[in-house]
């Protein structure tokens, strides 16, 4: 009977124990979700070089009238680790397409397509990111952390008509990233936010560049859910001896984040 008093002791202390440490990382918000719309402008490039045909380098907004206009919902998912670490995974794609008739011959993927003829395009690009953050500095008028972590992104542009059929072109691949963020408060429960992070990779024949920035004004309705209005600047660029593909997307965005 002692025994079975000790041991549901032990077991009451444990669960109190585990109950106090959810208790204190709820107060500190474990776990955040981010949602934004983002309002982007594009500007895109593309080459293919292939069977010894040099491959134009095509931009495909003049070149192949796609939109330089994109909506794109991104989205995020950040675990609070502790009171100054943080790791954060997020996602977004871009999926556009276009027609025109040439106004010059394009060489992509080792097949000509002529001028004067009708051709579709499209272009693909889907982009993973996870980083570690560590705040450096944690005030009550603000913070300021810096980051690690990697992109992988992956890239696809495609060519098609009547006479050639359709080509298309790939390139992905992982490149790390380092980078810095800072929070400053402001009255009336205003946040003004940036986080800015990059690298480039240069290894033999290839060279990948990547950089994102952004900035917002955010207004905390409560330590549960925020909302804000910013602008991200948005750039990949990964080239090797035979590929080009250079994405740029920059325009201003809105979000909501929930922590819990």
């Amino acid at each position: 009977m002692r025994k079975i008093s000790i041991l549901n002791f032990v077991i009451i202390s444990f669960i109190l124990q585990i109950s106090s440490i959810v208790y204190a990382k709820a107060a500190n918000n474990i776990v955040g979700v981010d949602v934004d719309y983002w309002m982007s402008k594009l500007n895109a490039d593309v080459r293919s070089t292939d069977l010894g045909l040099l491959g134009t380098k095509i931009d495909a907004i003049n070149d192949l009238d796609v939109s330089n206009s994109e909506n794109i919902i991104s989205a995020s998912i950040n675990l609070n680790i502790l009171r100054s670490h943080r790791f954060v995974v997020s996602y977004f794609a871009l999926d556009v397409k276009g027609q025109k008739i040439l106004s010059e011959d394009i060489a992509y993927k080792g097949v000509t397509y002529s001028a004067a003829t009708d051709v579709s395009s499209g272009l693909k690009a889907t982009l993973f990111e996870g980083y570690y953050e560590v705040m450096l500095l944690k005030q009550s008028f603000g913070e300021v952390g810096i980051l690690l972590g990697a992109k992988y992104a992956q890239i696809e542009a495609s060519l098609s008509n009547a006479v050639n059929g359709e080509q298309s072109e790939s390139i992905d691949g992982g490149v790390p990233i380092i980078g810095v963020q800072a929070e400053v408060k402001l009255p009336a429960k205003f946040v003004l936010s940036s986080i800015a992070k990059g690298f480039n990779l240069s290894t033999g024949n290839i060279d990948f560049t990547v950089f994102d920035m952004q900035a917002a004004l955010n207004y905390n309705f409560n330590r549960f859910s925020r909302a804000c209005l910013g602008y991200r600047y948005f750039l990949i660029d990964g080239e090797d001896s035979n590929s080009l593909a250079k994405v740029v997307l920059n325009g201003p965005y809105a979000g909501v984040t929930f922590s819990f």
